[in-house]
Protein backbone atom coordinates (compact mmCIF):
# COMPACT_ATOMS: atom_id res chain seq x y z
CA UNK A 1 0.00 0.00 0.00
CA UNK A 2 1.07 3.58 -0.65
CA UNK A 3 2.50 5.60 2.20
CA UNK A 4 -0.07 7.50 4.21
CA UNK A 5 0.31 11.19 3.47
CA UNK A 6 -2.92 12.43 4.96
CA UNK A 7 -4.83 11.90 8.20
CA UNK A 8 -8.34 12.80 9.27
CA UNK A 9 -8.00 14.71 12.54
CA UNK A 10 -10.80 15.48 14.97
CA UNK A 11 -10.47 19.18 15.86
CA UNK A 12 -13.66 19.56 17.91
CA UNK A 13 -16.38 17.45 19.48
CA UNK A 14 -19.49 18.38 21.44
CA UNK A 15 -18.98 15.61 23.96
CA UNK A 16 -15.21 15.14 24.45
CA UNK A 17 -12.30 17.53 24.96
CA UNK A 18 -10.31 16.21 22.02
CA UNK A 19 -7.48 18.71 22.48
CA UNK A 20 -6.30 16.68 25.46
CA UNK A 21 -6.23 13.44 23.47
CA UNK A 22 -3.09 12.03 21.82
CA UNK A 23 -2.91 12.47 18.05
CA UNK A 24 -3.16 8.70 17.55
CA UNK A 25 -6.54 8.57 19.34
CA UNK A 26 -8.09 11.54 17.56
CA UNK A 27 -7.00 10.86 14.01
CA UNK A 28 -6.92 8.06 11.47
CA UNK A 29 -5.02 7.50 8.23
CA UNK A 30 -6.58 8.32 4.88
CA UNK A 31 -5.52 6.06 2.01
CA UNK A 32 -6.12 6.11 -1.75
CA UNK A 33 -9.69 4.97 -1.08
CA UNK A 34 -11.04 5.39 2.44
CA UNK A 35 -14.54 4.84 3.75
CA UNK A 36 -15.35 6.90 6.83
CA UNK A 37 -17.96 5.75 9.34
CA UNK A 38 -18.67 3.86 12.55
CA UNK A 39 -18.07 0.51 10.87
CA UNK A 40 -14.65 1.53 9.54
CA UNK A 41 -13.21 3.66 12.38
CA UNK A 42 -15.22 2.41 15.35
CA UNK A 43 -12.52 3.06 17.97
CA UNK A 44 -11.88 6.55 16.62
CA UNK A 45 -15.56 7.54 16.75
CA UNK A 46 -15.98 6.00 20.22
CA UNK A 47 -12.98 8.05 21.40
CA UNK A 48 -14.03 11.41 19.93
CA UNK A 49 -17.76 11.10 20.62
CA UNK A 50 -17.68 9.20 23.90
CA UNK A 51 -19.29 5.78 24.16
CA UNK A 52 -22.63 7.04 25.42
CA UNK A 53 -22.94 9.90 22.94
CA UNK A 54 -26.45 10.84 21.88
CA UNK A 55 -24.91 11.62 18.48
CA UNK A 56 -23.64 8.07 17.89
CA UNK A 57 -26.34 7.27 15.30
CA UNK A 58 -25.77 10.59 13.47
CA UNK A 59 -22.54 9.02 12.17
CA UNK A 60 -23.48 6.33 9.68
CA UNK A 61 -21.75 2.96 9.53
CA UNK A 62 -20.47 4.10 6.12
CA UNK A 63 -20.88 7.87 6.03
CA UNK A 64 -18.37 9.16 3.48
CA UNK A 65 -15.94 7.79 0.98
CA UNK A 66 -12.74 9.64 0.08
CA UNK A 67 -10.88 8.75 -3.11
CA UNK A 68 -7.54 10.40 -3.82
CA UNK A 69 -7.63 11.69 -7.41
CA UNK A 70 -4.26 13.53 -7.29
CA UNK A 71 -1.75 13.78 -4.43
CA UNK A 72 -3.56 15.70 -1.68
CA UNK A 73 -6.78 16.06 -3.71
CA UNK A 74 -9.79 13.92 -2.91
CA UNK A 75 -13.20 13.17 -4.29
CA UNK A 76 -15.63 12.99 -1.36
CA UNK A 77 -19.02 11.33 -1.63
CA UNK A 78 -21.71 11.32 1.05
CA UNK A 79 -23.11 7.77 1.37
CA UNK A 80 -25.49 8.72 4.16
CA UNK A 81 -28.82 10.43 4.76
CA UNK A 82 -27.16 12.00 7.82
CA UNK A 83 -25.97 15.57 7.51
CA UNK A 84 -22.40 16.43 6.58
CA UNK A 85 -20.74 19.62 5.37
CA UNK A 86 -17.47 19.50 3.47
CA UNK A 87 -15.59 22.82 3.36
CA UNK A 88 -18.86 24.54 4.31
CA UNK A 89 -20.87 22.86 1.55
CA UNK A 90 -23.81 20.68 2.57
CA UNK A 91 -23.62 17.31 0.81
CA UNK A 92 -26.85 15.34 0.44
CA UNK A 93 -26.79 11.56 0.14
CA UNK A 94 -25.12 10.57 -3.12
CA UNK A 95 -23.63 14.03 -3.76
CA UNK A 96 -19.91 14.45 -4.15
CA UNK A 97 -17.36 17.23 -4.21
CA UNK A 98 -13.62 17.54 -4.65
CA UNK A 99 -11.50 18.70 -1.79
CA UNK A 100 -7.93 18.88 -0.57
CA UNK A 101 -5.81 18.83 2.55
CA UNK A 102 -6.88 21.38 5.21
CA UNK A 103 -10.56 20.90 4.40
CA UNK A 104 -13.00 20.65 7.30
CA UNK A 105 -15.73 18.02 7.56
CA UNK A 106 -18.64 19.00 9.83
CA UNK A 107 -21.02 16.30 11.01
CA UNK A 108 -24.40 17.83 11.89
CA UNK A 109 -27.40 16.65 13.86
CA UNK A 110 -30.40 18.11 15.61
CA UNK A 111 -29.67 17.95 19.35
CA UNK A 112 -31.87 15.35 21.09
CA UNK A 113 -35.01 16.80 22.64
CA UNK A 114 -35.03 19.84 20.35
CA UNK A 115 -38.22 21.23 18.83
CA UNK A 116 -39.04 19.86 15.33
CA UNK A 117 -37.81 22.87 13.32
CA UNK A 118 -34.39 23.02 15.01
CA UNK A 119 -31.49 23.50 12.60
CA UNK A 120 -28.90 20.71 12.76
CA UNK A 121 -25.81 21.72 14.76
CA UNK A 122 -22.20 20.69 14.18
CA UNK A 123 -21.38 18.07 16.83
CA UNK A 124 -18.10 16.84 15.35
CA UNK A 125 -15.50 18.55 13.18
CA UNK A 126 -12.77 16.67 11.37
CA UNK A 127 -9.99 18.12 9.28
CA UNK A 128 -7.87 16.55 6.56
CA UNK A 129 -4.26 17.21 7.62
CA UNK A 130 -0.87 16.33 6.14
CA UNK A 131 0.66 13.28 7.81
CA UNK A 132 4.01 14.93 8.47
CA UNK A 133 3.10 18.20 10.15
CA UNK A 134 0.64 18.84 12.97
CA UNK A 135 1.29 22.53 13.61
CA UNK A 136 -1.80 22.71 15.80
CA UNK A 137 -0.40 20.17 18.27
CA UNK A 138 2.79 21.32 20.03
CA UNK A 139 4.64 18.76 22.16
CA UNK A 140 2.95 18.29 25.52
CA UNK A 141 5.96 19.70 27.39
CA UNK A 142 5.46 23.11 25.78
CA UNK A 143 1.71 23.38 25.81
CA UNK A 144 0.23 25.85 28.29
CA UNK A 145 -1.49 24.38 31.33
CA UNK A 146 -5.24 24.05 30.91
CA UNK A 147 -7.19 25.20 33.91
CA UNK A 148 -8.73 22.24 35.73
CA UNK A 149 -12.37 21.79 34.83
Amino acid sequence: PAAVRVRMLCTSSQSVNVEMMPMSARSFPVYQHTKVGREHQQEFFEAVLGQQSCYWTAISRSHLVLTEVDPGNFLVQNLSVNHVMVAGRHLQKGQQTTTQVKTTFDFLAVPPGSPPATVPQCFLRLELVPEDGHPEAPPAAQSPRKRPS
